[in-house]
This record gives C-alpha cells, sequence and structure tokens, in this order.
C-alpha cells in the first residue's frame, strides 16, 4: 500500500509527503529444494517521507526532507530516520549552485547489510556542493 500527498501551501511552497507498507508472504514450492531466505522480513514495513520545496525568491530555494524507514527484522538493521536539505541559488536561467546536506540529524545508522564476506555500511553525515549548467 502507498499514500502519498502535494500541498501547494503558497505558490512559492510546496509539501509532499508519502507512506508505503510493505507486508510479504513469500511461500516456497513444497516439491523445491530452495531454503526460504527470510525475504519477508529483509524489506522494511513501513516507510515515511515529508518534503519541503520552498522558493526563497525568484533565484533562491530552500529544500528539506525528512524520511524514517522501520527495521529489517531477519537483519540487524535499526530502525532510522534521516533528514536532508538543500540550499540552491539560480543565477542565470541556465546556472544553478546548490550546497546539500545529508543525514543532518548526526550519528550513523545501517540501511541495508550484503551478503558474503562484506562489512556493514553505516551511513553518515554528508554535505556536497553542486553546479548545474545547461547548454
Amino acid at each position: 500500500m502507498e499514500l502519498s500527498s502535494n500541498w501547494n501551501i503558497i505558490e512559492r511552497w510546496r509539501v509532499i509527503s508519502g507512506y508505503s507498507s510493505l507486508w510479504l508472504d513469500i511461500r516456497l514450492d513444497p516439491d523445491s529444494h530452495a531454503q526460504s531466505p527470510g525475504l519477508e522480513r529483509a524489506s522494511p514495513r513501513h516507510q515515511f517521507q515529508v518534503r519541503s520545496n520552498l522558493d526563497v525568491s525568484r533565484k533562491l530555494q530552500f529544500d528539506t526532507s525528512l524520511y524514517y524507514v522501520s527495521a529489517l527484522p531477519a537483519l540487524p538493521v535499526d530502525a532510522y530516520a534521516r533528514l536532508d536539505a538543500r540550499l540552491g541559488y539560480r543565477f542565470r536561467p541556465d546556472a544553478e549552485f546548490s550546497l546539500f546536506g545529508q543525514n543532518l540529524q548526526g550519528g550513523r545508522h545501517v540501511e541495508y547489510l550484503s551478503v558474503g564476506p562484506y562489512t556493514k555500511a553505516t551511513i553518515g553525515r554528508s554535505f556536497m556542493a553542486k553546479f548545474t549548467w545547461s547548454f
């Protein structure tokens, strides 16, 4: 199940939200020799997001996003929330400079585990700058 909404609070400010719920019931054929990998418990059951896009002026935008992902019970992956932000300045119709921050709430979290000899990856806070020029 998935629900989403798009609300234009004012002409320059939009709020977009979404929620998804995933419930899997995977059963193997009794004649199969395969083993159940527990996939129904290796996916998040609940995910939520809310994004805010604000045009501060014709040239300046400020966007924020909040994400929540529930735990993966079959894997040692806890639920987590993530806060991202972007500040963009369009100094010409074909050129923009943006600053991004991801996982701004701090801390590190695991999003998924790989199979095999790989170690789990933890996601931390990051910052980026981007210049876009369309021609």
